[in-house]
Parts: C-alpha cells; sequence; structure tokens
C-alpha cells in the first residue's frame, strides 16, 4: 500500500472516531450502526498501532544501519587520505636524510667541485650498467668525470647530453678502476662483474701479498681518471691464480647500486 493510501484511511479513522466521539457527547445510548462503526475504527487502530509498534524497530534498525554505513565509509576515506600524507611524508622524511648525507659529503672534500644529482633512470639491458642523472653539459658535466654518493664510490659519466648524462657504474663488466688496499697501501685494479649487488674483483695482486677479508679497499688516483683515497669497498675472499704467480680477492662495494637516488659528480678535483 503506497503512503497516500495510508494517509488517507488515516484521516478516515480520525474522522470516524471524531464524528463517533461528538455524537456519543449528546446522547447517552449509540445506534447499531454507530456501535458497528465504533468496534470497527477501534479494530483498524489497533491493529495500526500493533503494526506501528512492530515496523518501529525495524525501521530505526535500517536508520542506524545507513547511518552506520556512511560513517564507515567517511571512516575509510579518512583512513586512504591519511595513509597517503603518511607516506609522502616519509619519502620527504627519506629525501632528507639522504640529501643531508650528501650535504655532508660535500663538507667532508671542500677540495673537490662537487655537483649533485638525481638518479632519472636505469639502463633496461643487463649486461649494461648505466643510470641516467638530471644533470648535463649545461651543468658543467663532461664525460670520464667521477661520480660518488656518500658511502663511496658510484662510477665515471660515460656519455653526456644539455641536460643529462649516463653514468657507467663500477659494477659494469667494462669499468676498471686503480686501487690499493688499506692500510698495507698494495696497489690493484678494480674491475666490475656485471652483479647489480655490487660483488667487485680486485685483480693484479702479487701471490704474497698480505690480503685478508674485511680490509677497505680505496682509490688508487693512478691513471688521473679519479681522486686518491675514495671508498670502494670491503675484501670478501681471496682466491689464488690458477698459475700461482697472481690472486684475486672478492670485494663488496661499499655503494648499493640497486637502490641510488642521488649522486654526487666530481667536474674537478685539481687532478688527484
Amino acid at each position: 500500500m503506497t503512503r497516500w493510501r495510508v494517509a488517507v484511511l488515516v484521516v478516515l479513522i480520525v474522522g470516524a472516531l471524531a464524528l463517533a466521539r461528538a455524537a456519543g457527547l449528546e446522547r447517552t445510548a449509540l445506534t447499531r450502526p454507530e456501535r458497528w462503526c465504533r468496534d470497527l475504527v477501534g479494530t483498524v487502530a489497533a491493529g495500526l498501532t500493533r503494526t506501528a509498534e512492530k515496523i518501529e524497530p525495524f525501521w530505526g534498525a535500517l536508520v542506524r544501519y545507513q547511518a552506520l554505513v556512511a560513517e564507515n565509509e567517511a571512516l575509510r576515506a579518512e583512513v586512504g587520505r591519511l595513509n597517503e600524507e603518511n607516506n609522502r611524508l616519509q619519502e620527504y622524511r627519506l629525501e632528507n636524510v639522504r640529501l643531508k648525507r650528501l650535504l655532508r659529503l660535500k663538507e667532508e672534500l671542500p677540495q673537490y667541485d662537487l655537483l649533485a644529482a638525481r638518479v632519472i633512470g636505469r639502463h633496461p639491458d643487463a649486461w649494461c650498467r648505466t643510470v641516467i642523472i638530471d644533470r648535463g653539459r649545461a651543468d658543467g658535466v663532461a664525460r670520464n668525470m667521477p661520480v660518488v654518493a656518500y658511502e663511496g664510490l658510484v662510477g665515471r659519466v660515460l656519455a653526456v647530453s644539455e641536460r643529462s648524462a649516463e653514468v657507467l657504474l663500477l659494477i659494469d663488466q667494462e669499468a676498471a678502476v686503480g686501487a690499493l688496499l688499506q692500510p698495507s697501501r698494495i696497489p690493484a685494479v678494480i674491475r666490475g662483474t656485471g652483479d647489480p649487488r655490487g660483488r667487485l674483483q680486485l685483480v693484479h695482486l702479487p701471490y704474497d701479498a698480505p690480503i685478508r677479508p674485511n680490509q677497505v679497499v680505496l682509490t688508487s688516483g693512478l691513471g688521473g681518471s679519479f681522486p686518491r683515497g675514495l671508498r670502494i669497498g670491503y675484501v670478501v675472499e681471496v682466491v689464488p691464480e690458477a698459475s700461482g704467480l697472481m690472486k684475486r680477492a672478492a670485494v663488496q662495494a661499499f655503494v648499493d647500486f640497486t637502490r641510488l637516488e642521488e649522486v654526487m659528480v666530481i667536474r674537478d678535483f685539481g687532478g688527484g
């Protein structure tokens, strides 16, 4: 039954009750039709009252449920917004930590002309370990300039465009850097292995060279391409060569090449 029909029925019942009451006030006795009408009205009113009593809890529960659904949706939206804001603040915090470390590196190496750069791309070829930075010829970047992070040596500039540059990472199989062991100062050469986890090889070591695990490896500065004393990594394992005349060592780089985001380009180091 539609709402307007219920409303009409209620109006008729109320009207009938009013008429019956008015008639009852003026007469002490009611006619049979009047009694029948009053009984009918009473029965219908009682039925409507019972129906309303049954419907009211259900209707109230429905209203509360809809309110809870709306509140739940609002809370979900608020949680999503807070999570997004928290993630953004976390990124800002981590970036701030990284930039502070680069600034500290600049303070620790005041003799070098350092230029901060952001990593904006990586080479998709697994055999060519390079990254793209957002600094180029317009910023004074040139081919073969060393690139470092706070942890140590990253590589060197391979190619330059006006606003960006490609950096050959130290882990690339074509990368080679003059190195020396600390504190023995034994000279050797670091070569990349292509391993993205930062595993390098220290080669051309004399068979009697006193080398052991955990010794630090630095750049030697020989050849003039890299300044002397930049941190490279630490010795993990020593392996004799088959000839017995030389030996080599596995070195773990200090830099995490899988997580590079900001670096420093050394534009000038005074020739070492």
